[in-house]
């Protein structure tokens, strides 16, 4: 049996983040982008959803706001202490708006109210899916 102090030099390397940051280049390729359509290749399996409870769950978009620098950095909100999930932190995004033209402009509408950041200001990438 491996004694659990003990990491070999392989997966330090491949753990250790702050010696290597992704290019956008690779982001976009790990994401899948080029394919067809704005759905990207997502590995993330959701069990199923009763169909009373997605009848009565309202719509709701986040964008994963990267920011392109020399190392990119991946943007979280913290939520107020008095809301539902007070304290968590989360990804900018909320409930789709009766004006909002779909799921896209609703994350982007959203970013911009949390984090004041212009929809101009962003490169959209793509859908991770929809829940």
């Amino acid at each position: 049996m491996r004694n659990p102090d003990e990491v070999d030099a392989a997966a330090t390397q491949r753990l250790s983040w702050s010696e290597r940051a992704l290019t956008r280049a690779e982001i976009l390729l790990a994401l899948g982008k080029g394919q067809s359509g704005d759905e990207l290749v997502n590995p993330h399996f959701e069990s199923a959803v009763p169909s009373d409870v997605k009848a009565r769950a309202g719509r709701s978009s986040v964008a994963i706001v990267i920011l392109d620098e020399a190392q990119p950095t991946i943007v979280l909100t913290k939520r107020s202490a008095k809301i539902r999930f007070g304290g968590q932190f989360c990804f900018p995004g909320g409930r789709e708006a009766p004006g909002d033209d779909g799921l896209k402009q609703t994350a982007l509408r959203e970013t911009f109210e949390e984090i004041n950041v212009l929809p101009s200001a962003l490169t959209y990438i793509g859908c991770l899916g929809t829940y």
